[in-house]
């Protein structure tokens, strides 16, 4: 069973040692654990993969914790401002209408409230 002293018994006899022949300064074991997590997503491996890598009990975990490093994330939320939205608060871009898809030979027109 591992118990705190043991632990610390652990930092103390292994890891206080390893860090310095590696090269490194002092950091957390905890910390290797984050960078672990970050790599994958770095390359990209889904966040269920993640998650279950980590042993998180739930996605919502990994995504409040990593969600941010998730590449593109973010871009594809921005792109989406660009889109032209109805009056109605329905959004549609270039390939669809508010009463669905635009024939392919129509140029697209942004819709104009009162008409």
């Amino acid at each position: 069973m591992v118990t705190d002293r043991w632990i610390s018994s652990l930092r103390r006899r292994v890891w206080s040692k390893l860090l310095p022949k590696a090269g490194f300064r002092w950091l957390r074991i905890h910390d290797l654990r984050h960078t672990f997590a970050s790599l994958l997503i770095q390359n990209g491996e889904s966040l269920a993969y993640v998650k279950e890598q980590m042993g998180h009990h739930s996605i919502r975990v990994t995504v409040d914790t990593y969600g941010h490093l998730v590449p593109g994330g973010n871009r594809a939320a921005v792109d989406r401002l660009d889109e032209p939205v109805s009056s109605n608060g329905v959004s549609f871009g270039p390939e669809r209408t508010l009463y669905g898809p635009m024939p392919k030979n129509q140029a697209f027109v942004a819709p104009v409230e009162g008409r």
